[in-house]
């Protein structure tokens, strides 16, 4: 597999989410997400409506 690069650089979108910010962000994205389903309410950032 070859990644898309740009001069010397590789491009790798996933590394993001490797900062301290970006995890805390998306644990409390989760929280949010189980206690508004816990409620009896949609979860904000469903990504497969049909599963509920």
């Amino acid at each position: 597999m070859r990644y898309p690069t740009v001069g010397n650089r590789n491009r790798r979108p996933w590394l993001g989410s490797a900062t301290l910010e970006g995890r805390i962000e998306m644990g409390e994205k989760v929280i949010v997400s189980i206690k508004t389903f816990a409620d009896g309410h949609r979860p904000p950032d469903l990504v497969a409506p049909g599963m509920l």
